[in-house]
């Protein structure tokens, strides 16, 4: 067996948290060794190729939690401008349920549709924000007393400003 620089191979490992040495080259070599340099040329190339893959899986999924935390965020701090609670999960949820908003609960929305809520929030705040309305119109907001009940307004009239 010739030199061979592990290079690859442990800074592949130190991205992998967890991840046990003996017991990747144990894997790889189908239980003939848990000595790196004793692995052959295939069996390294096959195990770092792997380890790449999963090691770039769990960054893009960690670019893709801090994306979407970042699009929740914007799009709670716009909805805070228009006054609706941010503070209070149930009121959120009620206001993205509507149907003119989002349809779902806030949680439940990714990163496309965040996307298309700041669009509509923004629009809303562009037009004037959202209106205060006499009782029995839509309530997202209501608690037991000194309710402010807010009227969504209708986004095709919105777009066709």
């Amino acid at each position: 067996m010739g030199e061979r620089n592990y290079a690859r191979f442990y800074t592949l490992l130190r991205r992998m948290p967890g991840a046990d040495k003996e017991a990747l080259v144990e894997q790889y070599t189908n239980g003939r060794t848990v000595h790196l340099h004793e692995t052959t040329g295939e069996e390294y190339r096959v195990m770092c190729d792997e380890m790449e893959r999963e090691a770039g899986h769990d960054e893009r999924m960690e670019a893709r939690k801090k994306a979407l935390k970042k699009k929740r965020s914007m799009c709670l701090h716009l909805m805070q401008q228009l006054g609706v609670n941010t503070s209070d999960w149930p009121i959120v949820d009620d206001f993205c349920r509507n149907p003119r908003v989002s349809g779902k609960r806030f949680a439940q929305l990714g990163t496309e549709e965040l996307d298309a809520l700041q669009v509509k929030l923004r629009m809303i705040k562009r037009h004037g924000g959202l209106k205060k309305s006499a009782a029995g119109h839509e309530n997202y907001a209501q608690q037991e007393t000194n309710a402010t009940t807010y009227l969504i307004v209708n986004m095709d009239n919105l777009c066709q400003s």
